[in-house]
């Protein structure tokens, strides 16, 4: 469970007007974070980061999703684990990738021609399906992004 100190040093990164809605949501997940192991060539750039298996339960519901999450490098280089602000932008953000292939590449930078590209829509698609699976079009807006 979060901490409320938790929940208000976190408001300020939360989309204006949803205050309310962050706090409701923030005392109803749960979420886990478990270091799997240490990863290289994750984002094509080589660098070692880890990877966590992430778990992020609905209290009211019972509803959870699970997931792998990759750090960012420089967390990895200070041996800092990715705090519950970090999982719920990830969050935030893959509710955010839009669901059409062509669309998805205009909005990032990349060539529709890649296969690696395609490979990665593909990830990004699976995961926002997850993510719906939990939170709403409504709570999901108000997630850090």
């Amino acid at each position: 469970m979060v901490s409320r100190n938790e929940i208000e040093g976190m408001l300020e990164y939360i989309p204006e007007g949803c205050e309310k809605k962050f706090r409701e949501l923030a005392s109803d997940l749960r979420i886990y974070i478990t270091r799997m192991k240490e990863v290289h060539n994750v984002f094509d750039d080589d660098l070692p980061r880890y990877a966590y298996h992430i778990r992020i339960e609905r209290i009211s519901t019972g509803a959870y999703i699970s997931f792998t999450f990759y750090d960012s490098h420089y967390n990895w280089r200070l041996n800092k684990r990715p705090t519950r602000y970090d999982i719920r932008a990830c969050c935030g953000f893959g509710y955010t990738i839009p669901d059409d292939y062509l669309e998805f590449c205009q909005e990032f930078g990349y060539d529709p021609d890649d296969p690696k590209i395609k490979k990665l829509f593909n990830k990004a698609a699976w995961q926002k399906r997850k993510l719906e699976k939990i939170f709403t079009p409504e709570e999901a807006a108000c997630l850090p992004s």
